[in-house]
């Protein structure tokens, strides 16, 4: 297995949020860019792919959320794992509001 990348202090990451809901888009990109480093927010799955095959860099975290419309975290991640040049891709880090016990 691949290590993920290297976190150095002082290192901007390069990260990619998907997230539905407007106002937790941008708190989201605000808690980023507060501490330094860049980030894109998208809304679903279907634009976590299309981000990812037009970024002019490549991301150093994804942040996915679970239940998303169109395309959850799940699915997307399932297609990002599918292709030929995953280990380029970025480690996942799962994400949801949802706090019932069901869904941890």
């Amino acid at each position: 297995m691949a290590a993920g990348p290297v976190l150095q202090k002082n290192r901007t990451l390069n990260v990619l949020v998907d997230k539905d809901n407007q106002i937790n888009q941008m708190i989201i990109k605000n808690i980023f860019e507060k501490l330094g480093h860049d980030a894109s927010v998208v809304e679903n799955g279907f634009e976590v792919l299309k981000e990812l095959n037009s970024a002019s860099k490549p991301f150093d975290l994804i942040f996915l959320d679970g239940q998303m419309p169109e395309m959850d975290g799940y699915e997307a991640t399932r297609k990002i794992r599918a292709r030929t040049d995953r280990c380029k891709v970025a480690p996942i880090v799962a994400m949801t509001a949802s706090a019932l016990p069901g869904e941890k």
